[in-house]
């Protein structure tokens, strides 16, 4: 099974298949020399095996709701978002505020952190195709785009309070929904396949 490249954490699934298949085996058949065999063949062969466990990795991320939540981010830098101001002008104004010498006060550490959510978001590609095939990292990256979302759309409601709705241009709301497309993204869902082992 590993060298028709089914991973590890599949194998303890199917090593519980097994088991419960050599345990049914060995309930219905006479002669127990020849159950292990018998759930052998019921589990199949690694190959097929290894063909549907991959239609399975599919379904860690949405790829296409991904894709969606990075060509809006993009193109929310080239809209207007704040008054007179364009998103690029915006993400810069929090990039330079990692750079603030003198004490820095709440406010201004919040503006920076605002460069940390666009930095997980231009990193996001990578981190997804890297470590979506883990189920424990694809959590933890599920996390930190919740927290990104909950930041971006904090700041975006904390401007519409001070500045009010005709501040807040439309850049400002596509940044903050790229946000939230990226997280549902990552939001585990149930494909309608059946387990792999049910169908050889």
């Amino acid at each position: 099974m590993l060298a028709a490249g089914i991973k590890l954490a599949f194998l303890e699934e199917l090593e519980g298949h097994l088991r419960d298949e050599i345990s049914r085996q060995a309930s219905l058949a006479k002669n127990l020399s020849h159950t292990f065999d018998l759930a052998v063949k019921q589990i199949g062969c690694p190959e097929p095996l290894a063909c549907e466990f991959k239609k399975i990795e599919i379904f860690g991320w949405n790829r296409p709701l991904a894709w969606t939540a990075w060509i809006v981010f993009v193109a929310s830098f080239f809209l207007p978002a704040i008054q007179n101001g364009w998103g690029w002008q915006c993400a810069g104004i929090s990039l330079t505020a990692l750079s603030w010498s003198g004490p820095w006060n709440f406010g201004e550490v919040y503006l920076a952190s605002l460069t940390l959510a666009n930095l997980l978001m231009i990193a996001s590609p990578w981190l997804l195709v890297r470590f979506s095939q883990n189920s424990r990292s694809l959590k933890w990256l599920r996390f930190s785009f919740f927290g990104a979302l909950a930041l971006v759309w904090s700041y975006i409601l904390l401007l519409v309070t001070h500045m009010g709705q005709k501040g807040v241009m439309l850049g400002c709301y596509l940044w903050g929904f790229s946000f939230l497309l990226l997280c549902l993204s990552t939001v585990k869902f149930r494909s309608n396949q059946k387990n792999p082992t049910q169908y050889v």
